[in-house]
């Protein structure tokens, strides 16, 4: 099988891009959350990353995070208590 190591992290790129499953369900989740804990997560969301929806791929990797990392992390949900009190409660 010939098979080029280089499309490896374009294929990552693309599978885990904006456009993902995981994004839209979080997209779909947020459009029927109560609107001040939308506002709330979308204000936490800009402060850390820059972005209201969360870390990007880019964000991730000028961060340093490796391709694994981003897989395996994406795979968890928020276990912070003190990050979802700043979601639900704006505080």
């Amino acid at each position: 099988m010939n098979f080029n190591l280089m499309a490896i992290p374009r294929g990552l790129n693309n599978a885990l891009g904006r456009s993902t499953a995981g994004l839209t369900i979080g997209r779909l989740f947020k459009n029927v959350t109560d609107k001040q804990i939308q506002r709330n997560a979308f204000e936490r969301n800009l402060k850390k990353y820059g972005d209201k929806w969360g870390p990007t791929i880019d964000y991730l990797r000028r961060n340093g995070k490796s391709w694994e990392q981003i897989i395996e992390s994406s795979s968890r949900p928020n276990s912070s208590l003190k990050e979802l009190i700043k979601i639900f409660f704006g505080r």
